[in-house]
This record gives C-alpha cells, sequence and structure tokens, in this order.
C-alpha cells in the first residue's frame, strides 16, 4: 500500500504541502501569501471554482447546526464567485 498521511483541517493540508509532502488545491487566502513568498510554487491551470450549495433537513440536529455555523463562516471569509 502505498503511504498515506491524514491531513484533517485545510490549515494541516497547507502545512503538509508546504513541508513538501504532496500537492493540492488549497483556498485562495491560504495559498496567496505563500505564492506570494516563494514557500509555494503554482502548478499552473486556472484557478478552480465551484458552486457550493447546503441543504438542512427541518429535524433539529446538534451536528447540522454545528455545520451550518461553519457554511456561515465559510460564506464570510471565502471568495464568492
Amino acid at each position: 500500500m502505498a503511504p498515506r498521511h491524514l491531513v484533517p483541517s485545510t490549515h494541516d493540508l497547507t502545512y503538509a504541502v508546504v513541508a513538501g509532502l504532496g500537492w493540492g488545491m488549497l483556498l485562495t487566502m491560504q495559498a496567496e501569501p505563500l505564492l506570494a513568498s516563494g514557500d509555494l510554487v503554482a502548478l499552473g491551470g486556472e484557478p478552480v471554482t465551484s458552486a457550493l450549495y447546503w441543504q438542512v433537513a427541518r429535524a433539529p440536529s446538534t451536528l447540522l447546526e454545528g455545520l451550518t455555523e461553519v457554511l456561515a463562516a465559510a460564506r464570510r471569509e471565502l471568495v464568492q464567485g
């Protein structure tokens, strides 16, 4: 089996890529400063954008409420295309 690494967050993925563990598709707000400093090298190609949609059941769920808070943070912080 090929070697694998667990990277549980986008921040950890960014650290792993900078450390040379592999390549990855990073969030623009995480990649831009590292590209400017030379810590990352763009592999080329156009940026990838995709609309994201969230559906929530009407039944109460603590887990879904937490994930919905994550969505709200993403809407505030991520570039909307």
